[in-house]
This record gives C-alpha cells, structure tokens and sequence, in this order.
C-alpha cells in the first residue's frame, strides 16, 4: 500500500504492519551522517541496500552463511509485556558484511518482536536457517522471498523494526531501504497489539484478563499433555517402523497432530505439486514421534496421494484405522517408506 508517497509494503509475518507510535524525535536527512562499515547512519539505525536485501532473499544459502539462528531455549522471554511472553530467536556467528550484520544484529542477539508483534510464524524460518543440509536442498525456486510471500502476504518493507535484547537490555534496532527518510527511524511500535483499549483499563480489567490468561493456559497445558501422551502411545521398532497403540483413536490422533504446529508448504516439481515438505518438526513432537524429520517431502500415507495440508493431516489421523500402514516420503532426495503397526 501507498504510505506518504512511498511503497510500504506489509511485513514477514501474517498480521501484517505493525502500528506507530509516532517519530519520537526528528533529524535532517541533509547532510547525510557519515557512514559506518555496517551502514549505521543514526544510533541503531541501519540503512541496507535494495540489492544487498534482493541478494540475501534470493537464496537460502546466501542468508543461512550469514548467522546462525535458533529458538531461544525454553522457548519464550517473559515480561517484555504485561500479561504477554514472547518467543525469542538467538543469533550467533553473525559474519561481517552479510545481511545480519547489516540490519544491526551481533553475537548474542535474542530477537522478539517484528514491527511490533511477536515473532509467531517464523518457526519455518528459523527451521530452514538452522539446518545446513535443508538450505542445500531447497530449489532455487522456493527462495526464501517467495517462501515470504506464500506464508505471510508480501516479504519487504521500507521500514523494518527488530526488538532485540542485548546484555540483558531492550533495544530497538531500525533498518530502512535506501532512499527511505532517515526520521522513520524514530517510529517505534509499540510491543502490544491492543494498545489503543489498554490505555482506558482499570485494575479489574487487568485482573480479568490475567484470569483470562490463566484459563487459556490451562486449555494450553491440557492440549499439550494430551499431545505428549499421543507420542508417547507411538514406539519406534526400528528405524523406519512404528507401533501405534489401539488405544490411539484417529480422532486423537488427528486433533494432536493439528495441534503440534508443524509447518508445511506444497512441494513443487515441474510445475506439479508432488507432496507436503514440513518443518518445524519438535523433537519431542507427534510428527517426531511417527518418524518425521525437518525437510521430509510426504508424498503418501497409506496409498493416498497427498498435495495439501489439510489432507496431510486427514490421512495421518487415519493411521490407526489401518492394521498395517505406510507413508511415502522423500528425504535428502532419497525415498523413504515408513511403516505402521497399530497394536
């Protein structure tokens, strides 16, 4: 969309812009500040390149060399917003000149937040970046900007926040394409997406949402038992075979399945969609349980052809209906058959 005369151009994840605080400080653009070896023309303001950003997103390589990055451990860095945790990716090995370091990221970096929203959605991102053998297996075609523009709308904004802590602290690193004006660095969004409502809430409305809060944590933590004793019902026999036990019903099956957040994008080949290529895969997950890894093409499960997600996990919840059972796969460009057993 048309935002001040320029293109503004929604963000990487799926809802979209974050809101603006407004510019908190103005600063000429004329004469420009003297630039650093890592384009940093204002405190914490980075401008990139639009061809440096086109490279970076035209191959997963050439954006999975430039740092590494990973699910924080435990998951989530609590009190960044009241009532709220929000997942955080570490960042390591940030190599000089590439994308990572242009856009202001160092060693040791955890990042938060995104344009202002949480960083929900990446895990397909951070999946792929964090296994070399799955940047060496994507085609050329499923670049990372096209990877952008399927799952969350569009892939490049003029104006780019990251919400990051470094050494304990929060900081707020800006990045702008070049050409954007320099006082965009000072649009902070805001780290909570009912801003405009919270600012009128008394202390019993804060009560009520932490009681809110609590009750969906619950419903959170029985969803997850309830997918913990769905993989724990399912023993590997051998490298390639499975025993599901009779007390699974497909039902169960099928609602752990939904619930375990695997990504899962159409696999393409000469035009023709051949199967479902997942990510995300948890370790300690139902799809890990069933023998699944990060990168597996599922191409059948139990003779059915499968060419979207809904159907992937339509025909795996089916899996304790079949006294005997198979599912057809490509990994690392060799076919797999895995084999199920339900006892």
């Amino acid at each position: 969309m048309l935002h001040g005369g320029r293109l503004l151009v929604c963000s990487w994840i799926a809802i979209g812009c974050g809101g603006s605080a407004g510019p908190a400080a103005t600063a000429p653009r004329n004469p420009p500040p003297v630039q650093t070896a890592t384009n940093e023309i204002a405190p914490a303001c980075f401008e990139i390149e639009r061809a440096e950003l086109d490279k970076a997103l035209a191959d997963w390589r050439v954006l999975a060399a430039g740092a590494r990055l990973r699910w924080l451990e435990g998951g989530q860095i609590p009190g960044l917003a009241k009532g709220k945790a929000w997942p955080g990716i570490a960042v390591s090995h940030v190599r000089p000149a590439s994308l990572w370091e242009l856009i202001g990221l160092r060693d040791g970096d955890v990042v938060y937040a995104f344009n202002g929203y949480s960083l929900t959605g990446f895990d397909l991102f951070v999946s792929v970046l964090s296994d070399p053998d799955l940047t060496r297996e994507l085609q050329s075609s499923d670049s990372p900007r096209k990877a952008l523009d399927s799952l969350f709308g569009t892939s490049v904004t003029d104006v780019l926040v990251l919400s990051v802590v470094r050494g304990g602290k929060e900081l707020v690193l800006h990045q702008v394409l070049e050409g954007t004006a320099l006082t965009e660095c000072y649009e902070v969004p805001r780290l909570n997406e009912r801003d405009a409502e919270e600012r009128t809430w008394t202390e019993a409305d804060w009560q009520a949402d932490a009681k809110r809060a609590e009750q969906r944590q619950a419903v959170f933590d029985a969803a997850a038992a309830e997918r913990e004793a769905v993989a724990n019902a399912i023993t590997p026999t051998s490298a390639t075979s499975f025993e599901i036990s009779s007390a699974i019903s497909s039902a169960r099956l099928r609602a752990a399945l939904a619930g375990d957040h695997v990504r899962s994008v159409t696999a393409i080949v000469d035009g023709n969609a051949v199967g479902m290529r997942i990510y995300a895969v948890r370790p300690q997950g139902v799809y890990a349980a069933l023998g699944f890894e990060n990168g597996d093409t599922i191409v059948s499960v139990a003779g059915v052809q499968i060419t979207s997600t809904d159907a992937l996990v339509e025909q795996l919840g089916k899996l304790p209906e079949h006294a005997n059972a198979t599912v057809g796969l490509t990994r690392r460009g060799a076919s797999v058959t895995l084999t199920y057993v339900v006892k």
